[in-house]
């Protein structure tokens, strides 16, 4: 069984060796690189020879593009997926093909998880190399598999320098996607994010309220609701607020988060029972855990 690692990079500089350190004991590593002005892809061949760089590689505002591109060049039997500023456990390689050589399942997932913080969610990093697996989504791109199996492998990620050249780089990209295509969905969602990140939630509601529309995917939609709830809360709106917080607890029951948010939003006797249900919570099926 060959493992590769596939890759896609762009001034990482400031930490990508700490990255590759954790996945070199895989048996191959793919890097596309797509327009590095520092020292990343000397960085990059300390580790491997399989750096890709020039004008086909360039960076066209279309993650899925690179990524697939980085996947097609793969030769192994499964593919590891990471990013610069995400670093694989110790040992994680090992772990890893352990797994493998038991599942019967095409992916993997791995806990990924925010460094420095409390932050999780599960997503597939590890998958068979077959034509008929492949990334889509110009950005905060996806495969387009689900079924996998589920472990206990970590995967930290970090917020690399990089983002710093290109501030509005999801912002710009999720309009654009938008703007051309009226029933994508997934897009509606991070673009709502992108405006609540930007602290303008007048245009955040604005966009959760176009996805959840047509939306159908229920960890996503609980999502949307208690982040609606968080832009009202920041309105000084609490009527607004609780309405949209119970419309998350509504599509899932489980929400920790949503129940807590929602003790903050009433008076103390109805505080107090938020909180103590909140306790029974197991956050099945929770989008982003915090």
């Amino acid at each position: 069984m060959k493992l590769s690692v596939s890759m896609i990079i762009k001034n990482e500089e400031a930490c990508l060796k700490k990255c590759l350190e954790s996945v070199k004991d895989a048996d191959e590593i793919v890097i596309v690189d797509t327009g590095s002005t520092d020292n990343t892809i000397n960085i990059a061949k300390g580790y491997t020879e399989k750096v890709y760089s020039g004008k086909e590689y360039k960076w066209i505002d279309d993650f899925a593009h690179s990524r697939n591109q980085s996947l097609n060049l793969c030769t192994g039997d499964w593919v590891l997926i990471i990013d610069a500023d995400e670093v694989l456990e110790e040992n994680g390689i090992a772990k890893l093909r352990e797994i493998i050589e038991k599942t019967d399942k095409d992916a993997i997932y791995f806990k990924t998880i925010g460094e420095g913080t409390t932050a999780t969610h599960n997503s597939i990093r590890c998958f068979k190399r077959k034509p008929e697996i492949y990334w889509k989504g110009a950005i905060h791109n996806y495969l387009n598999i689900t079924d996998g199996e589920y472990t206990d492998i970590k995967l930290y990620y970090g917020y690399s320098d990089a983002h710093k050249k290109d501030p509005d780089r999801a912002l710009r990209i999720l309009s654009s996607v938008v703007k051309d295509n009226i029933n994508c969905s997934r897009e509606k969602f991070y673009l709502a994010r992108e405006y609540y990140y930007k602290s303008d939630w007048i245009v955040a509601i604005y966009y959760y309220d176009y996805y959840l529309q047509t939306a159908t995917w229920g960890p996503e939609i609980a999502e949307a609701w208690l982040q609606k709830a968080k832009c009202y809360i920041n309105l000084k709106d609490t009527k607004n607020a609780r309405i949209c917080c119970l419309q998350a607890i509504n599509i899932n029951a489980d929400f920790k988060e949503a129940f807590i948010i929602m003790s903050k939003l009433t008076g103390p006797k109805n505080s107090k029972k938020w909180l103590e249900l909140s306790k029974y919570c197991n956050n099945s099926d929770v989008l982003f855990i915090r």
